[in-house]
């Protein structure tokens, strides 16, 4: 865990009935009771209370799924009851990997149309700052996953912070950050910015990938990259790009079909000049109406803090940014879309203690309403997601003295 500081459904009258009036809203929290130097010891059985990076998503069926790294290896649990028991952990590599266990870069996971449940992750070489993208999936329903394969397919280890999404199809689609660009501008001695952005698809339920392709030169080299996937049933993909004068800005494509990404569109002009990597990644929501929603972190002398703009479906060009939250202290944003609505979560420090905060739009992010805090902790936490069940959402927040803290929002 970096201590630092959705099946779509459309709620009909009855979906609407069953959301006013299911109780009391709970808070789950899974307290760790170890110590961090405990966790750290290497006789200490898989545990949950003692998860890096967890990640947790809900599939077609209403099922939480949970995914997180112990001591190189990735486990899986599941829960029936909104987190209040998890399923024993199933263990996905046999073999130890040393996994990128980055709030950024954390395990990816995504569902098939069959309940097949599919993870992407980076293994890292012993080489400083280079990976591979790999991939497990189990066709099951997470009773066991099959070995890990490879998908980057050239000669280099430099692929990390892979985002992957399924479509109804049943197609996979991974992108991440690659280096093998720049290694070999600079064997010619060609100036080259930040790294790439490569993705590949799977039709065929992760058995194999298609031969890597390039969506855009100059990406950032270590910044979480997001997708989501669009009303055509094609990947949007958002990144963190290098613009002239290494001007740490976003940029954003969605591809025209599943095998073409389109222009890369520049998304924000904060001018954020850096010969370095923010390690602040941004985040992506595509509406019901193909509006790319997006939120932002930057540091510049134009803009400090978070901010948030949309494109229209049909247009080429972001609206002005709204700032959102405490310019000082807000990090790590997290979009959900849900009908008009818009939720929008962060963290924060502030007096001494860790806070999520959360804002919510009605009416497509044109206006929002006033931030509240919804969790908050001592000590330090990962980042705070936000999860759609039907017409529920909830928070999922890994927390080090609180553990698991899994509530509903909405």
């Amino acid at each position: 865990m970096i201590f630092k500081k959705t099946f779509k459904l459309v709620c009909g009258s009855l979906c609407l009935l069953l959301c006013l009036f299911s109780g009391a809203v709970a808070v789950v929290q899974h307290g760790h009771g170890k110590e961090a130097e405990l966790c750290n010891k290497e006789t200490v059985k898989p545990d949950l209370h003692c998860a890096k990076s967890v990640t947790t998503r809900f599939d077609q069926t209403g099922r939480l799924w949970i995914t997180w790294f112990f001591n190189n290896h990735i486990y899986v649990q599941y829960s029936d009851d909104l987190a209040e028991i998890f399923s024993k952990p199933v263990v996905v590599n046999i073999e130890p990997e040393n996994i990128d266990d980055s709030g950024e870069d954390r395990v990816k996971i995504a569902f098939g149309q069959e309940g097949e449940i599919y993870l992407a992750w980076t293994m890292k070489p012993p080489k400083k700052y280079s990976g591979h993208i790999r991939f497990s999936r189990s066709v099951d329903t997470g009773k066991s996953f099959s070995k890990p394969i490879t998908v980057d397919d050239d000669e280099f280890q430099a692929h990390r912070f892979a985002a992957m999404e399924t479509n109804k199809k049943g197609e996979i689609f991974l992108a991440w950050l690659d280096k093998r660009d720049l290694f070999r501008a600079k064997a010619k001695e060609i100036e080259y910015a930040g790294s790439a952005i490569y993705y590949s698809r799977s039709t065929d339920k992760g058995q194999s990938f298609s031969v890597n392709k390039k969506i855009a030169d100059h990406s950032c080299e270590c910044c979480r990259v997001s997708m989501d996937i669009d009303k055509n049933d094609l990947p949007v993909v958002l990144w963190r790009h290098v613009f002239p004068g290494s001007m740490r800005d976003h940029a954003i494509t969605r591809f025209s079909d599943e095998e073409t990404p389109g222009e890369v569109i520049r998304v924000s002009r904060d001018k954020w000049a850096i010969d370095a990597c923010p390690h602040h990644g941004p985040d992506l929501k595509t509406d019901q109406e193909g509006t790319q929603h997006v939120v932002w972190f930057a540091n510049s002398e134009n803009r400090q803090g978070l901010s948030y703009a949309k494109m229209p479906a049909g247009k080429n060009e972001f609206t002005s940014p709204t700032p959102v939250g405490d310019p000082q202290t807000a990090e790590h944003p997290y979009l959900l879309s849900h009908e008009n609505n818009l939720y929008l979560v962060w963290m924060a420090f502030n007096d001494d203690r860790l806070r999520v905060y959360l804002k919510k739009s009605t009416d497509h992010g044109d206006s929002w309403g006033k931030e509240t805090v919804i969790a908050e902790t001592d000590g330090s936490a990962d980042h705070p997601f936000l999860l759609k069940n039907g017409c529920k959402i909830f928070l999922s927040w890994h927390t080090r003295k609180n553990g698991m803290v899994f509530k509903r929002v909405q």
